[in-house]
C-alpha cells in the first residue's frame, strides 16, 4: 500500500481525518458534559434559591405574627401578675403592722382562689419550691419539680425563687390535658421579695401554635405545588425532610423507599445523614450512589438547610441524565464526521484517478 503514492496519499490523509475526529469528538464530549453539569447545577441552585424565598416570604410574617400574639399573651401574664402583686403587698403591710404572716397568707391565698383571672392559671410557689396555691389540682409539688420547658431544662431549677430574686421571666412548657395529650402553655414568673414566693401564671398558647401550623402547612401546600411543576430532568426531582426525618416533600413513588432506606455507597452513610451534613456546610452538594439501586446509577444532590425550620431542601438529578445531552450531541458529531470522512476518501480516489488518467492521455 505504501509503495505508490496513492497509497501514501490514502493513508496519510486517513490518518489527519481519523486523528482529527478523535480530537473532535472527545473534546466535544468533554466541553458539552462541562457545560451541562454546570446548566443543570445552576438550574438546582435556582430552584433551591425560588423554593428558599418561598418559604421566608411565608415564614417571615408567620414569625411576626406569632411574635405579635405572644407579646400580646405576655402582657396579659404580666398585668394578672402586678394584679396578685400588690394583693399580696397589701395583706404583708398587715404583717408588719402586727398580723401575724400564716394567717396574712391564707387570707392573701383565699383571695387568690377567687380572682377574676379568665383563661389564666396560676400557682404560688415558696422558695423551697413548695406548691402552696394553685387553680390545677394536678399542679402539686411532685408535678412542678419533674416539670420541664421547651428547651428541656427543669423549670423548678430555673424557676426558683432564688434565681429569680429582683427579676421576673418567661417560659414555655408542656401541661397534661388529660387523654394523655398536653397543651403548651406560657408562663410568667414574678418572685414576691417580702414572702420569698414566686407567682406563676400560665395561659394557654395552643392557638398560636395551631394558627402557626396551619400556616406552616400552607407554606409545605405551596412548595409541594412549585415542586410538582419542576421539570428537571426525567427522573431528577424535589426532596425534602425536616431535622425529625419527617418527609415533607417526597421523591416520585417508585423511588421513595430506596431514598428514604438506603445508604449511600460512596459514604457508607446513610442518604439522609449526607444530606444533612452537606446542607449545612459551604459546599452544599455531594454525589450518591443507592444501596437499593440494582444499577447503581451516581445522583448528583443539592442542598439547602433553612435553619429556622430545621428543613432540609435538595434536588437530586441523575448523572447519566446531565450527559444524556453530550452524548447524543457526540453521536451526531460522529455520524457527521464519519460522512465527511467518507466524502473526503472518496474526493481522494476520483481526485487520484483523474491524475492517473491524465497521465495516461499524456
Amino acid at each position: 500500500m505504501f509503495s505508490t503514492i496513492k497509497g501514501k496519499i490514502i493513508f496519510f490523509v486517513t490518518l489527519v481525518m481519523v486523528v482529527c475526529a478523535v480530537v473532535n469528538i472527545y473534546f466535544i464530549h468533554r466541553d458539552v458534559g462541562d457545560a451541562m453539569l454546570v446548566a443543570q447545577e445552576k438550574s438546582a441552585v435556582n430552584i433551591l434559591h425560588s423554593m428558599d424565598v418561598i418559604i421566608k416570604d411565608a415564614y417571615h410574617p408567620l414569625l411576626s405574627d406569632k411574635q405579635a400574639m405572644t407579646q400580646l399573651k405576655r402582657r396579659q401574664l404580666q398585668s394578672a401578675a402586678r394584679m396578685i402583686e400588690s394583693v399580696f403587698t397589701g395583706y404583708r403591710t398587715t404583717v408588719m403592722k402586727g398580723r401575724p404572716q400564716a394567717e396574712a397568707a391564707v387570707q392573701a391565698l383565699a383571695w387568690l382562689e377567687s380572682a377574676p383571672f379568665e383563661g389564666i392559671d396560676y400557682f404560688i410557689i415558696d422558695s423551697a419550691s413548695q406548691i402552696l396555691a394553685s387553680s390545677r389540682n394536678f399542679m402539686t409539688t411532685e408535678a412542678w419539680k419533674s416539670m420541664k420547658d421547651a428547651k428541656y431544662r427543669n423549670l423548678c431549677e430555673i424557676m426558683c425563687y432564688e434565681k429569680l430574686r429582683h427579676k421576673e421571666d418567661y417560659a414555655t412548657f408542656m401541661l397534661p390535658a388529660g387523654d394523655g395529650k398536653t397543651r403548651p402553655l406560657l408562663a410568667h414568673f414574678l418572685p414576691l421579695d417580702q414572702w420569698e414566693y414566686t407567682i406563676a401564671l400560665a395561659v394557654d398558647i395552643s392557638d398560636i401554635e395551631a394558627e402557626a401550623q396551619t400556616r406552616l402547612e400552607k407554606i409545605l401546600s405551596s412548595l409541594n405545588e412549585f415542586s410538582r411543576q419542576l421539570n428537571i430532568t426525567k427522573n431528577g426531582f424535589v426532596y425534602m425532610f425536616d431535622a425529625d426525618d419527617t418527609i415533607l416533600i417526597p421523591p416520585p413513588d417508585h423511588i421513595r423507599n430506596d431514598i428514604h432506606l438506603s445508604g449511600n455507597l460512596l459514604t457508607k452513610g446513610r442518604i439522609y445523614d449526607d444530606i444533612k451534613s452537606a446542607s449545612e456546610s459551604e459546599t452544599a452538594e455531594l454525589q450518591i450512589v443507592s444501596s437499593n439501586d440494582p444499577d447503581q446509577n451516581p445522583m448528583m444532590v443539592y442542598c439547602r438547610y433553612f435553619k429556622p425550620l430545621k428543613w432540609y431542601i435538595s434536588v437530586f438529578v441523575p448523572l447519566n441524565e446531565i450527559n444524556t445531552p453530550a452524548r447524543i450531541l457526540v453521536t451526531r458529531q460522529s455520524l457527521i464526521i464519519t460522512a465527511l470522512f467518507m466524502a473526503g476518501l472518496g474526493v481522494v480516489f476520483l481526485g487520484l484517478s483523474v491524475i492517473r488518467f491524465r497521465g495516461r492521455l499524456a
